[in-house]
């Protein structure tokens, strides 16, 4: 856990699992995580909350037995670049209680169960692209009660799925036509650019 206006750096290759709770929780707090390994945790594999920034790049993210990904909170920042988020048992990367995304690029979200990445309650995400979203139950990308722009050049292969993209109550530049085409694609199983 970073607490109370600490600083955690963490590179090389360091791996977090087998926790009780979550893998690395940030609260009020600063946190740099590049090629850190996060897996097999009780709940979130990397949690951030209440007033914190988190830079996380080129980690891996797997089979933690909620989110892969958590960031949440008022006044909470946060980009998750080039990161493999896989096998997480719920969601693999949530944005969500008015927190700030800056972007969410060139990340690999696989097999995480029921959504990829979901951003709901207030928050903001500035860019999404270039990401590869494939193998959700539910949705590739989830939507809601949100503001989510500069959506592009993402690929979505969710065949289980009831629609690669949902979007409802959110500022986004993803419209209702490409909804269409994201569920007419979705039939036919082709990858959704």
């Amino acid at each position: 856990m970073v607490n109370a206006g600490a600083t955690l750096k963490a590179s090389d290759k360091v791996k977090v699992e087998s926790n009780g709770q979550n893998g690395i929780y940030v609260k009020e707090s600063k946190a740099t995580l590049t090629s850190v390994t996060v897996k097999n945790n009780s709940k979130y594999g990397i949690a951030a909350e209440k007033k914190s920034t988190v830079t996380i790049n080129k980690c891996t993210v797997e089979k933690n037995k909620s989110y892969g990904i958590n960031i949440a909170g008022e006044k909470t920042t946060a980009t998750v670049k080039s990161t493999t988020v896989k096998n997480n048992k719920n969601t693999g990367i949530m944005v969500n209680t008015k927190s700030t995304v800056k972007e969410l690029t060139s990340n690999k979200v696989t097999n995480n169960g029921t959504l990829g990445i979901c951003v709901k309650g207030g928050a903001t995400v500035n860019k999404v692209q270039k990401n590869t979203i494939t193998g959700h139950t539910k949705y590739g990308m989830s939507l809601y009660d949100s503001k989510v722009s500069n959506v592009k050049n993402n690929k979505l292969s969710n065949p289980k799925g009831k629609a690669e993209i949902y979007v409802k109550n959110c500022k986004t530049n993803v419209t209702t036509m490409a909804i269409v085409k994201v569920k007419n694609v979705k039939a036919s199983s082709k990858k959704v650019t």
